[in-house]
């Protein structure tokens, strides 16, 4: 589903096809992975693709839950599903503070796998063809996940 030349903001890189809000709450990260089943299955992904993208799309909640809201349900996270060209991409918003990116990825030793936590970056990065992040001006942190559909697929 090719984009329009016209069209902009977060759907600009195909057609937005669902998005989920959800408090900034651990127990409502199911309801993203409960979707993006639904939206593997129809663009007809296997199970490491949608697994891959499980994993992924938890671990960026995950972050912006922990991080970005700090726990606060009256910051939304928000999941927005976009498919183009029969590949699926994945933006996951926050209202929070946004970080050093660098900073993390510094103190983020994907070796050291008995610290308790800092490797969601790195399990992203390892899982998607694409993690980008993108820090709003006040507040805010959007991570784009996406991964390259395997040729044959449409």
């Amino acid at each position: 589903m090719p984009a329009s030349s016209e069209k902009t903001g977060p759907g600009a890189r195909g057609e937005e096809i669902a998005v989920l809000s959800i408090p900034g709450r651990l127990e409502y990260l199911p309801f993203a992975d409960a979707l993006l089943v639904g939206v593997a299955a129809s663009l007809g992904m296997g199970d490491d693709e949608k697994d891959a993208f499980s994993i992924s799309i938890l671990e960026a909640g995950t972050n912006a839950i922990q991080h970005g809201s700090k726990y606060d349900e009256s910051k939304k996270i928000v999941f927005s599903f976009i498919v183009e060209d029969g590949s699926l991409s994945v933006l996951v918003k926050d209202e929070g503070p946004g970080f050093e990116l660098d900073k993390v990825l510094l103190e983020s030793k994907p070796d050291d796998w008995t610290r308790p936590r800092g490797r969601g970056i790195f399990i992203m990065k390892s899982l998607m063809g694409t993690v980008d992040f993108a820090f709003g001006k006040d507040r805010g942190t959007t991570v784009l996940l996406s991964q390259p559909r395997p040729s044959g697929h449409s």
